[in-house]
């Protein structure tokens, strides 16, 4: 178990259940009173398998969740990244 501060990565075959998994995972933390929950499911669109896009939205959500300002999301991939390992 960790503090609750690292992401939920869910992998496994297809038509495995994934998707639904999380689905009630996400709907199950929505209900809590301090949860910021960003859900993506990724390959859904072709969007999400962007990964700077990918960076871009789940950074923007945040920002936003925070009352932080949104428009200055770094655009770059290295900054992106960058971002997510700090």
């Amino acid at each position: 178990m960790n503090n609750g501060t690292a992401p939920l990565v869910v992998a496994g075959a297809s038509g495995s259940g994934k998707s639904a998994l999380l689905a009630e995972a996400s709907r199950r933390a929505l209900g809590e009173a301090r949860a910021v929950v960003s859900t993506r499911f990724i390959g859904v669109t072709p969007e999400s398998a962007d990964i700077r896009q990918l960076l871009r939205s789940v950074s923007a959500e945040i920002a936003h969740a925070y009352s932080q300002d949104a428009t200055t999301t770094a655009t770059d991939i290295a900054d992106l990244i960058e971002e997510f390992q700090t």
